[in-house]
């Protein structure tokens, strides 16, 4: 009897290790335009290309992105008109992304890159919101400068795994 319940946490053992190696995730390196940016999304991406407004300045915005499951994931780029418009821009960023996912907390920390020449630190955030249906929504995002050039990285969902979300911006990087 001993041996047919340890024939049996072997058999859990390999439907767990089944369940770690989940193929659905198949990432990819992507890259936006002309950029010095690459990222890495988990499955097909879409792409776009829109005028926005965005701290008072129309700019082109062009973003990847693909959906998996319930996740969201999204790469954004904008290339300023000038440099110097680049903190309050980012910050506005920030705001606009909070609103639209009804964000009911958030922390905002350094991001440690290993993007060179950024201008200056990168913001990570995490966010707890709502979706427009009253469902509960998460984020995970970073944003970066480079000169004029604006990144934002951005995964959605409910729930969120650290593993993901950490594999989605540490594939965040230099060309």
């Amino acid at each position: 009897m001993a041996g047919a319940r340890s024939g049996y946490g072997w058999i859990g053992v390999g439907v767990l290790m089944l369940a770690a190696c989940n193929p659905t995730y198949n990432w990819r390196e992507v890259t936006l335009g002309g950029t010095q940016i690459k990222a890495l999304l988990p499955c097909k991406p879409d792409r776009a290309k829109k005028t926005v407004l965005l701290n008072r300045m129309r700019l082109e915005m062009e973003m990847a992105g693909c959906e998996l499951g319930a996740e969201l994931f999204v790469v954004a780029h904008v290339r300023l008109p000038d440099e110097a418009a680049s903190a309050a821009t980012q910050a506005r960023w920030m705001e606009i992304t909070l609103n639209n996912m009804r964000a009911t907390t958030h922390e905002t920390t350094a991001w440690e890159s290993r993007i060179k020449g950024l201008s200056r630190q990168g913001i990570q955030l995490a966010a707890r919101g709502r979706r427009e249906d009253g469902r509960p929504l998460m984020a995970r995002a970073i944003w970066l400068a480079q000169g004029a050039d604006l990144y934002q990285a951005v995964v959605y969902g409910d729930p969120l795994t650290d593993e993901v979300s950490e594999t989605f911006l540490a594939g965040i990087e230099s060309r």
